[in-house]
């Protein structure tokens, strides 16, 4: 492309200071554009933007695939959050830690329970040992009875919004 017909000459540029705080540039064969092409040209922008989203609306995957997949999902009620319930208090009824409750919370059930001190390790250390030491093993028939849902497993002190937590697979 021929860039030099592009160049301005400096006898159309006028630099004009009408004050100490703007600078303004007038460039004399300069032509505004009209305001039907400017309208125009936002007509053609939105009507080309409705079309493309019309087509991709169109092209998106079905309500009712995205219901299939909800469905397959495990559904929690009381009865399996009893089992888990259950399983847990057993498991600290003697000793300094106490089972509290477990809460249904989506497709997932959060258990939590209340130690008499913070664990004095790192929040990542802290995660391991929950998923090792407290979460059921993989064989563990509480699997079988949730259905694979979600457990997670939260330790904490003086409050339940600051637990840490692990999720156990």
């Amino acid at each position: 492309m021929n860039y030099e017909s592009h160049k301005t000459d400096s006898s159309q540029i006028k630099l004009t200071m009408p004050d100490d705080n703007r600078i303004a540039l007038i460039f004399q064969d300069f032509k505004v554009p009209e305001k039907k092409f400017v309208v125009g040209a936002i007509s053609f922008v939105l009507l080309c933007c409705l079309t493309l989203f019309s087509i991709l609306s169109h092209h998106a995957p079905k309500q009712s695939s995205i219901i299939e997949i909800q469905t397959s999902m495990p559904s929690l009620n009381s009865k399996h959050l009893k089992f888990v319930d259950g399983l847990l208090r057993g498991q600290f009824k003697y000793g300094t830690w106490r089972y509290i409750n477990s809460e249904l919370a989506g497709s997932k059930i959060k258990s939590y329970i209340q130690i008499p001190l913070k664990l004095q390790m790192e929040k990542g250390y802290q995660r391991n040992y929950i998923q090792k030491a407290l979460c059921p093993h993989k064989n563990h028939p509480l699997w079988q009875h949730i259905q694979r849902a979600q457990l997670e497993v939260h330790l904490y002190t003086g409050y339940k919004h600051n637990s840490v937590y692990a999720k156990c697979a």
